[in-house]
């Protein structure tokens, strides 16, 4: 019998040969995808420092709208109880992280509208320090707020939303305080996924200067020790993760006169009532500063202008702005001789 084969055997043969030749390169094709997706996940799992350095916070499903409060809407950063979606809880070894400085950050537009108000350089607030601080004399550059943080509610979040500046950072939240920040899973994080608590990110993070403002949701607590011992141990895990931070207590920002006329526990006399409790946790303590930003959008008799807000309790994007300006009029440093 013959060994050679016949033209449809060979036929039948180099066909075969070159489905198996196609798959094998398929399945190659889909291997190198494959690692190479693989690679990109690692690579953006981890942030960069420039990622962490702008705006450290921006909640996920906060509603607010710039283009209102620019124009004196009624849609603002309403404070509420609702309750926070914690079914992404985070991991609980990330790492901390250093912010980096941004160079151009000096170089941006930050320009304070007039108002019925006199220039917030020439208002002098009822400001305390402890006595290793002692007061900068001169405005701070905008590259400041590089390595400076914001933790409150939804009025801090204004702060941070309508600046205009690239470089604010905040842990902040609408409805957040003091007696939730180690509970409520709302602080997003650049370069991780979930939701962090206020503590979570404290401790994640390190910066220079950290700015605390609570009381507006509180003000309807009637156990106010409880108001002072949360504070007091926001303070005090500030503290702990970054011992050589500087905290600046701010104070609660007042109410317009209509907001008062409504009724209820929103009126000047238990914004000051709060103030007061404030300043005196700061001078037993003596270890932060009372920072009276309050003072930036107060009027002589002690309330929030109507024009300065759409709802009688949020700052509008102009008042936003009187308060980091504010901010950077009214700075403190250690003393040099100060002995720790």
């Amino acid at each position: 019998m013959s060994s050679r084969i016949t033209k449809d055997e060979f036929n039948r043969l180099r066909n075969k040969k070159r489905k198996f030749n196609a798959i094998v390169s398929l399945v190659s094709s889909a291997a190198l995808i494959a690692v190479l997706a693989i690679c990109i996940v690692v690579f953006n799992d981890h942030p960069s420092d420039s990622e962490f350095s702008s705006n450290m916070h921006i909640g996920s499903n906060t509603a607010l709208d710039t283009e209102s409060l620019i124009n004196n809407s009624t849609q603002t950063p309403s404070d509420s109880t609702e309750e926070t979606d914690t079914t992404e809880k985070p991991l609980e070894d990330a790492t901390s992280t250093d912010v980096t400085f941004y160079s151009e950050s000096d170089n941006q537009e930050f320009v304070i509208p007039e108002t019925s108000l006199p220039p917030v350089e020439e208002i002098a607030g009822n400001n305390w320090c402890a006595s290793m601080y002692e007061k900068v004399d001169k405005v701070m550059p905008l590259s400041y707020f590089d390595n400076t943080v914001l933790i409150g509610d939804s009025r801090t979040e204004g702060l941070v939303l309508y600046s205009g500046l690239s470089n604010i950072n905040g842990f902040c939240y609408k409805g957040l305080n003091v007696s939730s920040l180690d509970s409520d899973y709302c602080i997003t994080m650049p370069g991780y996924g979930g939701k962090y608590t206020c503590y979570q990110a404290i401790s994640m993070t390190s910066y220079d200067n950290y700015y605390c403002m609570f009381g507006i949701n509180e003000l309807g607590w009637y156990n106010l020790d409880v108001f002072i011992e949360d504070f007091g141990a926001l303070i005090d895990y500030i503290k702990l993760a970054n011992p050589n931070a500087t905290i600046y207590v701010e104070s609660v920002i007042p109410v317009c006169r209509s907001k008062e006329a409504e009724g209820g526990v929103f009126t000047k006399d238990r914004v000051e009532e709060f103030n007061e409790l404030i300043l005196d946790m700061c001078k037993e303590r003596n270890d932060v500063i009372f920072l009276d930003v309050g003072a930036a959008v107060r009027d002589e008799e002690g309330y929030l202008p109507e024009e300065g807000s759409p709802d009688g309790i949020h700052c509008n994007a102009d008042y936003c702005k009187r308060v980091l300006q504010y901010i950077r009029c009214n700075t403190y440093s250690k003393k040099q001789n100060h002995d720790l």
